[in-house]
This record gives C-alpha cells, structure tokens and sequence, in this order.
C-alpha cells in the first residue's frame, strides 16, 4: 500500500524577494552545470542554486556546510517561512512542445520510502553512483529536502486532481519560464477533507518515479543510515519520507523525451555498416538525411508505420544514418538475458546498449560517463561529433509512459538518463525539513 501524506512547506515570502518568484527557482541539480550555475547566483542572492549544487572555486565553507548555513540563515531572516498548516500543495503546469500546448496538474506531496513491494515505489532506471553521493551528503549535512522526487500514478479520471482545487490569490504563486514559455502555478490544500479523501485514493495507487532516482536513493539510504545509529528511536519517523510531485500517468502533460548519446571513441571501434557483420544485426534503412532533424523525423515516421520496429539514428562525423534493428540477437546477448521480459528487450535504449554496443561492438563503455555525454536536443550531440573526431551520436526515439510504467512493475530497469521527463520540476516552489514531520492535517481553508 502507498503511503502519501500531507506536510508543513517552507516557502519563499515572494515579496521579500523582489515580487517575482521566477528569479529564485532553478533547474534540478543535475540540469545545472557549472556555467549555469554562475548565472543562476549571480543572477539573484537566494536563488537555490545557492544551495543544490557547490559553487566552483575557492570558498569560505565547503559545500553542503554552506548550504545548510544559507538556509538557515533564510529562515532566520524571514525570506523563507514556514507556512501555518499542513497540506498538500498543487502544482499546475502550462507548457507548448512542438507547436502544441499542454497542461499538466500535479501535487507535493511526502511519500513513504521502502523496497517497492512494500512501498509501491517503483524505479525505472539504474544510478551513477557518485551522483548518488552527492545527494546523500545534502540531506546528511542539511535534514531538508530542496527538490521534489518527480512520480507518476495511475489516475485516468484524475480523481486526485479534482480535489486541489484552484490556485489561491492569497497563499498561491505564479511564476513563468520566459524562454521555455511555461507557467507554473502552485498554492497550499490546508482542507482536511480533501487531503485524507487524496490519501485514501493514493493508498491503492503504485508509484513510478520518473525523474529523482538519485534523489530517492539518497533519501532511502540516510534512512537506514539513520536508524542504524539510533537504534532506540521509533520504527517510523520524518527520515522515512521523501517530498514528491505527483502526477497522473495518463496525463498529457506527461511528456517524455528521447535522451541522444554521444559515445566519444566509438568510431575505430564500429565497422563499415555494410559489412556482413553489421547486416546480420542493422539494415542501413537509409543514409541520405541532410541534417539530424530530417533524420530524427524519419526515425518516428517509421516507428509510427511499424510501432514494433526498432530503429537508431546514427551521426558518425560524415553523414546522417538510419539503421533498424533486424531481430536478430547475439549469442552473448542470447545467453545473458534469457529472463529478461519482451518489454526490456523491446525498448530502443536496449537495442542500443545490449545489442549495437555490447553485443555487435564488444564496446562496454555505453554507461561510463568519461566515454559518454546525453543530450536533449539532438542539434547539441551533432556539435559534439563535430567538435571531437572519433566520437559517434546516437539518436533514439522517445519512450512512452506505458512502457515506462510496464519495465518498472516488472521490477526491470533501463540504463541511466534513459528518459526526460519534460517539464521538469523547478528548484525552490516548497521546502521540507525532516524535523517537522507530522501526519496531521490541518484545517485551514474549507
């Protein structure tokens, strides 16, 4: 059974800082190079990036120290308050992708940490590990969590959904994305009825994270950090939980992008892709793109003509290539994943790193982040090629939410940065620090 409960935000007081929330929200951590983040601080004294990532160069205290102290210097100065209930708290996205508008509603919300037969919080893809770590020591250092773990549910009449109600003039926020053209609205549900009729519901839901597995995993493994060094303290407290945006599966506003690979080397190690080798695995569809947006277009077309058909799109330095996967497999690959499910096997992700690089190629190197770089915008992986001979781009077309949801409950994952759940959510519309952990609600607003 799920376990989603309301809590008590720490919210930014927008007058405070200027009337304008957008100048103090950020990306999520792993979205924020270093670039980035000079931008992000000095384009505003409490934007989070102060906080989420450490600050290049020498500095005064090291990182996460300095985060812990900002923020409670935030607190202490009144730009961050604690708000007066407990709640959820709804989140509504406006957004256009590709010439269409979307809307896609959601909530914050705590969710109970634990293996996923227990908790009905299922991953969907592996982890870097020193990632992880820098997670971990953020919340190990700080007890707060900044970023929301991004879930999805099931919910196809959003009955979850009708329950928040509107933004609140008051208590809500608005904030816009001038250049990714998306609006966020977001406001406090202090009803006490709404809140435990949306727990109810929750109860029977499985949970499938879509973006935050570092985060999930890090927040997992302070737990039972935790409780191993204090032995004496209750089964269940604040640490057993992790903030979360929640949304319905079957949204439309849950949009999924195609991640892009560079592998830098790889190209002494790929065979012409006529050769027999070659052909026994990919047939060369076509090689007469002139740019990888006409590749990228062919590459859907033929997916929405054969939506079993597995196809890659290829940028090797010259030209622009669209291979499809013939079915056959290697005998090692064969051998390997035997148990795996036809979903695993089905996913382009696999094709490309079990089959193309691990099986054909004999290439292991597919998840080592020295050997490869992801990419949202395929243009960027192309800029890549050309700046660094040797190295080869592979595009992919997008994962949908099913089979995303269908490899998570069947307790398979795929390799990292495998999916790009989009929009994400910004850094900096509600904090939780562990210490105020409650399961009541409160009874604010009717």
């Amino acid at each position: 059974m799920s376990e989603v409960l309301p809590f008590q935000g720490i919210r930014f007081d927008v007058p405070r800082i200027g009337g304008d929330m957008w100048p103090v929200l950020s990306p999520p951590w792993d979205k924020i190079t270093p670039k980035i983040g000079e931008t992000l601080r000095s384009a505003h004294p409490n934007n989070m990036a102060h906080l989420v990532v450490p600050a290049a160069g020498e500095v005064e205290t090291p990182w996460p120290a300095s985060a812990r102290l900002l923020f409670d210097k935030w607190l202490q100065s009144g730009v961050i308050n604690r708000d007066p209930g407990t709640g959820f708290y709804g989140c509504r996205m406006t957004f256009t992708h590709q010439g269409t508008r979307y809307c896609r509603s959601g909530f914050m919300g705590l969710c109970r940490l634990g293996r996923p037969e227990v908790s009905k919080v299922h991953p969907h893809e592996r982890i870097f590990p020193d990632h992880y770590q820098t997670r971990l020591a953020l919340i190990r250092e700080t007890r707060t969590n900044f970023e929301p773990v991004f879930l999805i549910y099931p919910d196809p009449k959003e009955e979850t959904i009708s329950l928040l109600g509107e933004p609140d003039r008051v208590s809500g926020i608005r904030a816009e994305d001038p250049d990714q053209n998306i609006v966020y609205e977001f406001w406090p549900v202090f009803c006490r009825d709404r809140c435990e009729r949306i727990q109810q519901l929750m109860a029977a839901r499985d949970l499938l994270i879509a973006d935050g597995h570092h985060r999930y995993g890090a927040a997992q493994a302070y737990a039972e950090e935790w409780h191993a060094n204090n032995p004496t303290a209750p089964a269940v407290t604040g640490v057993d939980y992790r903030m979360c945006y929640l949304t319905p599966l079957e949204s439309d506003g849950v949009l999924i992008l195609p991640t892009h690979r560079v592998f830098r080397g790889l190209l002494e190690h790929l065979p012409a892709l006529e050769s027999s080798m070659m052909a026994r695995y990919f047939q060369v569809v076509s090689d007469q793109y002139g740019n990888e947006k006409q590749l990228l277009d062919a590459m859907w077309a033929h997916r929405e003509r054969e939506p079993h058909a597995k196809v890659l799109g290829l940028f090797d330095g010259t030209r622009f290539v669209l291979l499809r996967w013939t079915g056959a497999e290697p005998d090692s690959y064969s051998t390997t994943h035997a148990e795996r499910t036809s979903v695993w096997k089905s996913l382009d992700v696999n094709v490309l790193h079990e089959i193309l690089l691990l099986g054909v190629l004999k290439w292991n190197r597919g998840t080592d982040s020295q050997w490869v770089s992801h990419h949202r915008d395929a243009g960027t992986a192309v800029a890549e090629v050309r700046a660094a001979p040797g190295s080869v781009a592979v595009f992919l077309n997008r994962t949908s939410r099913f089979e995303v949801q269908a490899l998570a409950h069947a307790g398979e994952k795929m390799p990292q940065k495998s999916t790009d759940f989009y929009p994400k959510i910004p850094t900096g519309l509600v904090f939780w620090k562990i210490e105020d952990f409650s399961k009541g609600c409160s009874n604010i607003a009717g």
